[in-house]
């Protein structure tokens, strides 16, 4: 009797799991569980020792963060292997064209955002006194920050999850959606001494905004995995680089409104020069979807998705 509840028949006459229906039902909800529960019990140590709350006595280091990092991957690896035994959740294979197309749009708006764009309106500086030669003392160290959250992050959230997003909700929707759920997936690191650089609500802006540009740069390269990951290592990096832009110059005052004010500005004129199809068109020629929108219409990748986007169980990848 107990195991009835626990296992049903599937319609080829396997026995099935809970675990398993929820996959195949809702795959989407069942990840974001699990990747907020993956973090955030894998964060709690660290937040309640000394490097943190200060509950428990001694200081974890903070390296241990890296661990929790891995949560959006190993749950999406693990749905997918529930729902489809196998481990395929995100794409490396495209064109040069379009995976040079994604890494010159994607990488070059973080910049714009993160980098140049606080630089030249958060200063009293004249832009060319800034120690614009940062960009050449990048140096191979640089490339640990792969493991702080672009390797360990981006299969799970723009492969596994965005795909499966925009096809319901439509590009920009799915940008915003996941942005949020992006970012609050980081609040419990807030109460790590030294973490934040910036106030929970302008990192939630920043997240939105960015997830919309990485829709943007995912569509153009097919959703090649290479192409957020690499966005996301430029994002992990901007703090270095625009520290050492800064240096020894007179700063404007409110400069997290600035910021934010780019933020919000790049963002939107991302949406509005692709009409709000964030480069959708492009990962559909090539194959990316399963389904194209009746008579095209922007119901699943465009602005507005239709009410059945809502109410409609996904179709399975």
């Amino acid at each position: 009797m107990a195991a009835s509840l626990d296992f049903t028949l599937d319609s080829t006459g396997k026995s099935e799991s809970t675990l398993a229906r929820i996959a195949k039902r809702r795959p989407l909800i069942l990840f974001f569980l699990l990747a907020y529960a993956f973090a955030w019990i894998a964060w709690l140590p660290i937040i309640l020792s000394g490097a943190g709350l200060g509950w428990i006595p001694g200081d974890l280091p903070a390296s241990l963060i890296v661990i929790g990092l891995f949560g959006p991957t190993v749950s999406a690896l693990t749905v997918q292997w529930v729902r489809e035994r196998n481990l395929r959740i995100c794409h490396f294979r495209t064109s040069w064209r379009d995976l040079l197309l994604g890494l010159v749009v994607g990488v070059g708006l973080v910049l714009v955002v993160c980098v140049i764009g606080p630089a030249v309106f958060t200063t009293r500086t004249p832009v060319r006194m800034l120690n614009w030669r940062i960009f050449l003392a990048l140096s191979p160290w640089h490339l640990l920050i792969l493991i702080g959250g672009p390797i360990n992050e981006e299969p799970g959230w723009r492969g596994f999850a965005l795909p499966r997003l925009q096809q319901r909700f439509g590009a920009v929707w799915a940008s915003v959606l996941l942005g949020v759920l992006w970012g609050a997936w980081h609040l419990p690191l807030f109460l790590l001494r030294g973490w934040a650089r910036m106030p929970i609500g302008n990192f939630l802006v920043l997240a939105i905004s960015l997830a919309v540009l990485f829709t943007l740069a995912a569509n153009c390269s097919a959703f090649c995995i290479l192409v957020p990951v690499c966005m996301h290592f430029t994002v992990n990096l901007s703090g270095f680089l625009l520290d050492r832009l800064l240096e020894s110059v007179q700063m404007r005052p409110r400069i997290d409104l600035t910021t934010a004010a780019i933020e919000i500005t790049v963002a939107t004129l991302t949406v509005v020069f692709t009409r709000g199809r964030l480069g959708a068109d492009v990962a559909m020629d090539r194959g990316m979807f399963l389904t194209r929108p009746r008579n095209n219409q922007p119901g699943t990748v465009g602005l507005f998705p239709s009410w059945a986007a809502f109410t409609k169980a996904p179709d399975r990848k």
